[in-house]
């Protein structure tokens, strides 16, 4: 009667103790399941806006007249965010002609970096309502874009032609957050500068 009581008492321990183990175990499982999802998320959407990013930087590159603002047209270079004449604010719209001929614009609109393409020789004009239809999304739904800054230098002529010694520059900025769950977001910055590669006379 004693030894089997001992017996009883020894599997009782054990169960709990391989319960608790059990349980520990789970839980180390469960946090490291979902700290693996929230990092490809993550990854998945900093390489979306990165895509966004490369994709603006190479057309700019080789674009010409950038105009910087919240809107007006391609016949006047404009830039912003630079101080002096153009400000400190920057821009959340950039306009310029890409190196095909083709006009084309970026802006933020409803927590997506938008575009807008007229390709060359087709009519019409830009347009400088970021909502309207003819912008089309350059990133996912499920990223929100909570700012995009433009800030451009170098693109408005001088008065003189010996006075413009600065070559066209633009550095964007992109803030954007990713919703992990109801509760939760992951945010992060991304930025970078294009200088245009067409020399400016």
């Amino acid at each position: 009667m004693i030894k089997r009581g001992f017996t009883l008492i020894e599997l009782l321990v054990s169960t709990a103790v391989f319960t608790v183990v059990m349980v520990i175990a789970l839980g180390a499982l469960l946090s490291l399941s979902e700290a693996n999802r929230k990092a490809d998320l993550l990854n998945a959407s900093i390489n979306n806006v990165s895509f966004a990013l490369d994709s603006m930087s190479r057309a700019l590159r080789t674009g010409t007249n950038y105009h910087c603002t919240t809107g007006g047209t391609l016949a006047t270079p404009k830039d912003c965010g630079a101080g002096g004449a153009s400000g400190t604010t920057p821009g959340t719209y950039i306009a310029f002609v890409a190196a095909d001929g083709a006009k084309v614009a970026y802006c933020f609109d409803d927590g997506a970096i938008k575009r807008q393409v007229i390709q060359a020789g087709v009519p019409g004009s830009l347009s400088t309502n970021c909502a309207s239809s003819v912008f089309l999304p350059l990133t996912a739904p499920d990223i929100v874009v909570e700012n995009l800054s433009f800030y451009v230098t170098g693109a408005e002529p001088k008065q003189a032609a010996s006075a413009d010694t600065t070559q066209p520059k633009v550095t964007i900025l992109v803030r954007a957050y990713v919703v992990i769950k109801s509760t939760q977001r992951s945010w992060f910055n991304l930025q970078t500068s294009v200088t245009q590669r067409i020399y400016d006379l």
